[in-house]
């Protein structure tokens, strides 16, 4: 299993959040959403240029940008 900073998932891989180092209203909003440490997540798809990526959290699947993922550690546990 690797950890990768999130922003580097693959279209099909699933991962288990270890830490979330974004501050501020970032942090705020990815929690309200349910990217937490121990959240496990989804990359569903992404678009034709491969920004944004759909990830699936919670039951949902929200668009989020890459670079603002950069600063999201998570262990890949599915690798497609």
């Amino acid at each position: 299993m690797n950890v990768i900073t999130l922003n580097k998932i693959a279209a099909g891989c699933k991962a288990v959040i270890i830490d979330n180092n974004t501050s501020g209203e970032t942090h705020r909003r990815f929690a309200d959403i349910g990217i937490i440490k121990g959240a496990e997540i989804e990359c569903v798809g992404e678009s034709p240029l491969g920004d944004p990526v759909a990830l699936y959290v919670n039951g949902a699947v929200i668009a989020v940008r890459r670079g603002d993922l950069s600063e999201i550690t998570a262990m890949v546990t599915k690798n497609e």
